[in-house]
């Protein structure tokens, strides 16, 4: 048993290693406590949710024409980098969205952003955040793209709250919860997983003499 104890020791601190993170964003375009960020003409109808990581983009038709989304020539841009909508192998580069009817889109994921260095809250101006990315999408109401139109719209983390405890899950649309390892944290899981085994061996051997 004796041989086990730095193990089981680092297991039970590595719960204490991990660190909890609530992300609040904020963008260009307006949203409420209960609604998505939400762009509106006569036009159309575009929302992002983003309370699952993920970035849910749902787009409306209001009008009484087909409408067309080319998701080749639309892009998320992070830190100005573009990365298309659509990768190579997906099916459908150019949505057709009927009259007054609507599609959905998860295109990526939104990553962690956590500084290991403090617990609390830190706030963000839109020039100061660690984060910002913009969604780009090209419309048109002709299926060669005769006549197109595009949107672009702006995010950015405002507030982040780091803890060394779970954080509550949110519906709100603006928020998001991750969690990541600290250094410390990797360094104790990857003695566990290395050393345990080494353990074992030992043990074992030394049981055969």
């Amino acid at each position: 048993m004796d041989r086990f104890l730095p193990a089981i020791l680092i297991l039970a601190v590595c719960s204490s290693c991990q660190i909890y993170q609530t992300n609040l964003l904020k963008s260009d375009i307006s949203g409420t406590d209960k609604e998505p960020f939400t762009f509106e003409n006569d036009t159309l109808r575009v929302s992002y949710s983003f309370n699952d990581r993920s970035a849910r983009i749902k787009i409306f038709n209001k009008s009484d024409n087909p409408l067309y989304i080319d998701w080749t020539r639309s892009s998320v841009i992070k830190g100005g980098a573009a990365e298309p909508y659509w990768t190579e192998g997906e099916e459908t580069p150019l949505e057709f969205i009927p009259p007054r009817s609507g599609i959905e889109k998860v295109p990526f994921v939104l990553p962690d952003v956590i500084d290991s260095a403090f617990t609390g809250t830190k706030n963000y101006t839109r020039e100061s955040s660690p984060m910002k990315f913009r969604s780009y999408m090209l419309f048109s109401f002709y299926q060669d793209f005769y006549r197109s139109f595009s949107l672009d719209h702006e995010f950015w983390l405002a507030t982040t709250v780091q803890s060394k405890q779970p954080a509550a899950a949110s519906t709100k649309p603006y928020i998001y919860n991750s969690s990541r390892l600290t250094e410390g944290g990797n360094f104790a899981v990857g003695f566990v997983v290395i050393g345990v085994p080494l353990v074992l061996i030992c043990a074992t051997a030394d049981g055969q003499d």
